[in-house]
């Protein structure tokens, strides 16, 4: 009897399973690849498009998942472009709100309800401001003026497609030449190619080399020359790996 009792529950609980919904995991897009989707599939408007995946960057570094929880009212923004739940997505089951889909949605692999939606966004602060970019408080500081790298020879094919990475929000430093001295320009590295560097370049442990990318990848997008100025005491922070001036390294 405990042998029936056993294999019932097992039965049970698998059953159970397989009635459970599968949750779609999303994606992290290349650059040229997204600008390529927005082209060809989503025929959005090509002189939108590099804004477009400028935003996408800075919003969510090219991740249908993201799912941001800063904001000061407690509200969420989801998927590649960060969608807010307070007016566009509903948080619930049933799709919502003004674009009529659910915050889960925007959150997946497919991101064709994404487009729809802040299509829906850009056309409501197109009447609103004049340009429906306003939306998303990365466009300003980030994107105007100098989108036009986040779709750098992503279109030509005479090209490779892989030459400038977008310029990260933190911004380096702009070097004064002088006949005196020759100052060393800095760098933006591949994700591969500073892997490359750190194993076999700079003998790191090879267990730690992909935890060193991520941190230098979020740090300064990979940029050696990257200098940030945001620290509430005056400090600064330096480089790939943004060192403090604090205490490891001098003016």
């Amino acid at each position: 009897m405990r042998f029936q009792a056993y294999y019932k529950k097992k039965r049970a609980k698998a059953k159970k399973v397989e009635l459970e919904p599968k949750v779609e995991v999303g994606k992290v897009y290349e650059r040229c690849e997204l600008a390529t989707e927005l082209r060809d599939k989503y025929q959005m408007q090509p002189e939108h498009i590099p804004t477009w995946v400028c935003i996408a960057y800075h919003e969510s570094r090219f991740n249908t998942s993201a799912e941001g929880r800063l904001n000061a009212d407690g509200s969420g923004d989801h998927g590649l472009f960060q969608i807010s739940d307070i007016y566009w997505c509903s948080t619930g089951s049933s799709p919502g709100k003004t674009c009529g889909v659910t915050c889960d949605d925007m959150r997946n692999s497919d991101i064709s309800d994404d487009i729809r939606c802040i299509k829906t966004i850009f056309d409501e602060h197109q009447r609103i401001s004049g340009n429906g970019f306003n939306a998303w408080s990365v466009y300003k500081p980030y994107c105007q003026g100098r989108e036009e790298s986040f779709a750098h020879n992503c279109f030509d094919t005479t090209k490779p497609t892989t030459a400038v990475r977008p310029r990260p929000g933190i911004t380096a430093p702009t070097p004064s030449k002088t006949k005196s001295s020759i100052v060393s320009v800095g760098k933006i590295y591949d994700r591969c190619e500073l892997a490359n560097d750190l194993l076999h370049k700079f003998k790191l442990p090879k267990d730690q080399v992909a935890t060193w990318v991520c941190i230098a990848y979020h740090e300064s997008s990979f940029n050696t020359s990257a200098e940030g100025r945001l620290n509430a005491d005056g400090s600064g922070d330096h480089g790939l790996f943004q060192i403090s001036d604090i205490y490891w390294c001098s003016h």
